[in-house]
């Protein structure tokens, strides 16, 4: 399944091998993803699509990734990218965070994602809440642009058996 004229094969079509696939075939390398299923068929496409720097861990990096993620679906669901192009895959979510402690907001928030709720809004038995305005992905229209974007990008999809070695992908 290996292609000879790929510089780089990339196991699995989910949002994460596409994802790295883009990032290479937009450098300039010839991609290669090789896959069991299409896309749609992945864990990714069943997968929760709620953008949030949060459950990372606490890495001094995690803020600006974070920033660089949400500008990006940003940029999906801008008008300027052409009338409806995107449109359902990327939309925006009110949500609420809240603290039993007095607490300013959670650490892992992006400047401007949050805004603390009035008094009157705060849950009982919580001493502070914030309201959240966040991406949220619909998944199978997203891995349906990821593919789309690979293709546009010189990257090809193979779907094939499932391997359970990863010399069978060597070069012959």
């Amino acid at each position: 399944m290996g292609d000879p004229g790929a510089d780089v094969v990339v196991v699995g079509a989910g949002v994460i091998g596409l994802t790295t696939a883009i990032c290479l075939a937009e450098a300039g390398m010839t991609v290669l993803v090789v896959s069991a299923e299409q896309p749609r068929q992945t864990t990714s496409a069943a997968a929760g699509a709620l953008w949030g720097p949060h459950l990372v861990g606490m890495d001094q990096r995690i803020g600006r990734w974070a920033a660089v993620t949400l500008e990006r679906l940003e940029e999906l669901r801008a008008p300027r990218i052409g009338a409806g192009a995107l449109a359902g895959i990327v939309r925006r979510v009110e949500g609420m965070a809240a603290s039993a402690a007095g607490s300013g907001p959670p650490e892992y928030a992006a400047a401007g994602s949050l805004t603390p709720c009035r008094p009157a809004e705060v849950p009982a038995g919580y001493a502070t809440a914030w309201r959240l305005s966040a991406p949220l992905i619909a998944m199978p229209a997203y891995l349906d642009y990821l593919a789309e974007r690979l293709s546009r990008a010189g990257g090809t999809i193979a779907i094939g058996p499932r391997h359970r070695q990863l010399r069978r992908l060597r070069r012959p």
